[in-house]
């Protein structure tokens, strides 16, 4: 099994693409599951399916789809999924229990709680590239107080947060979670039953990529990903050339998944190089900047 890494020009309609895929795999009786950063793609794709395809085809978001995977193949004891809101109300208990730091915040619950959004997404971010075990207290820390504080109590007050989380999960330690089932026999059994396709985010986290690596050892894998292969964004002036790199990050990503998946295969989409036509519109007043917006709409009618 492997990984095809599909580079799609911009000038090429990726939904499409992935449409056209996800026919010929149903086509050949695959059993797809596509998994997609948001669920906004989802409806686009859906317009290019048949009403049987959309039933023998699963959409997931890839937080959805790990979710769905932990709830399944984690443990056979009942696990509570928290929303983010419930996570908050966690933490302003955790954080009740650190009564200076619980003064340094604000010293009521009303001024403590907006904090509590903030370290959720600081914790977030550590256990989703799985760093929670290498948590430490900072020290001598140049920050504003609060912030200080939290700090340089970090360890601790992840220790706390965690123990007051033991019967329940939320969307970042659930990839903590489906770390540790990656190699159960029951989830390899069910991925190696399906094929994935994926509108490949740019930005992976460990467990993102480590969730890659594992589907591809049992099942194929398709990561299509939008980029400009035609590079637009290259100036020569003279005998120099000039980019602007925009579309880097895309290529770290790619170069991510070569050096974790060794089994791969590179393809592209290219398409005609195709440059947009830029009109500039320039008004006095809202009321005439309606009026040509109406005068646009009509024109693209």
């Amino acid at each position: 099994m492997s990984i095809n890494i599909v580079k799609v020009d911009l000038g090429v309609d990726i939904i499409e693409s992935i449409a056209k895929d996800i026919k010929s795999k149903i086509s050949n009786n695959k059993e797809v599951i596509v998994l997609v950063s948001n669920k906004r793609p989802i409806r686009f794709i859906s317009q290019y399916l048949s009403f049987v395809e959309m039933l023998k085809t699963e959409f997931y978001t890839l937080d959805g789809f790990f979710k769905k995977l932990v709830m399944t193949f984690y443990s056979d004891e009942n696990i509570k999924y928290l929303s983010p809101l419930e996570n908050y109300f966690i933490l302003l208990k955790t954080i009740r229990e650190f009564p200076d730091l619980y003064t340094m915040l604000g010293g009521t619950d009303e001024k403590v709680f907006s904090w509590c959004k903030k370290i959720y997404s600081l914790l977030s971010e550590i256990e989703r590239e799985l760093l929670h075990d290498k948590i430490k207290d900072f020290q001598y820390v140049e920050a504003p107080q609060s912030i200080k504080g939290i700090l340089e109590q970090l360890k601790l007050l992840y220790e706390k947060y965690k123990n007051n989380m033991k019967y329940f999960t939320n969307n970042s330690d659930i990839y903590i979670k489906l770390q540790s089932i990656l190699n159960k026999d029951t989830l390899i059994e069910f991925l190696s039953q399906k094929e994935f396709v994926v509108l490949g985010p740019i930005y992976l986290s460990k467990v993102d990529v480590n969730f890659f690596k594992a589907v591809s050892e049992k099942s194929e894998l398709t990561y299509y990903i939008h980029t400009d292969l035609h590079r637009r964004d290259l100036m020569v002036k003279g005998d120099k050339e000039f980019r602007f790199g925009i579309f880097d990050i895309v290529e770290d990503t790619i170069d991510i998944l070569k050096k974790e998946i060794k089994t791969h295969n590179l393809l592209e989409i290219k398409g005609e190089k195709v440059l947009p036509e830029l009109e500039i519109y320039e008004t006095d007043d809202s009321l005439s900047e309606c009026r040509i917006t109406k005068d646009i709409i009509n024109n693209v009618k």
